[in-house]
């Protein structure tokens, strides 16, 4: 009815899946708050002024706030960030059996910057490895970084050869810590090998 509702956002996200709403409006009124739950996000919690509201909360489904609002309510949104294994359907050739790497809605990359000490293309991912997650200000102008591990081939094996005895892969391994850096942000360094598809151990 021509009311003015001022809305504000504060959140780190993507890096982080904690975002608050403030509301601020001249009289109390009723309406709804339509949010959106990412469909990326199991899990999610909403609470207003401090008290979480009810069931139905769905991912990839807007969420519908109705109550009657007074100046300085405050919305937040929690959706967990846990890290992912994706892995593609067997008939994409290209990644059948190979993992990526997924956090919130971010899609992770392995370039050869972050991993100085053996070749990308030559490593593998533990899945069940230990992760670790960090946010980097002083990286590619702030970034969270994902840490697995998983083990690294000898490139001397392929030494002048196109194939060579299976058995040797596995004498050549040895174990290393993998950085995952967000996809969208490889190649603003030196040149060097990437991979978003893994193989794993």
């Amino acid at each position: 009815d021509g009311a003015r509702i001022r809305l504000t956002q504060r959140t780190d996200y993507p890096w982080d899946g904690e975002v608050e709403i403030g509301v601020d409006l001249e009289e109390g009124m009723e309406f709804s708050l339509m949010l959106r739950v990412p469909g990326w996000s199991d899990g999610a919690n909403i609470s207003v002024n401090g008290e979480a509201v009810g069931a139905g909360i769905e991912p990839g489904r807007y969420f519908e706030l109705r109550r009657r609002w007074e100046r300085g309510d405050t919305v937040r949104i929690s959706m967990p960030m846990r890290v992912k294994m994706m892995t593609a359907h067997p008939r994409v050739e290209s990644s059948a059996w190979r993992v990526a790497v997924k956090r919130g809605p971010i899609v992770f990359c392995f370039e050869g910057a972050d991993n100085p000490d053996f070749d990308v293309w030559y490593a593998q991912i533990d899945p069940s490895s230990s992760l670790s997650v960090s946010y980097r200000p002083d990286l590619l102008g702030g970034v969270v970084t994902v840490e697995c591990g998983g083990a690294a081939i000898d490139t001397e094996l392929w030494s002048g050869r196109l194939y060579v005895p299976i058995e040797k892969i596995a004498d050549g391994l040895k174990p290393v810590r993998l950085t995952a850096i967000p996809y969208h942000v490889w190649a603003n360094r030196e040149p060097g090998p990437m991979e978003v598809w893994m193989g794993k151990r």
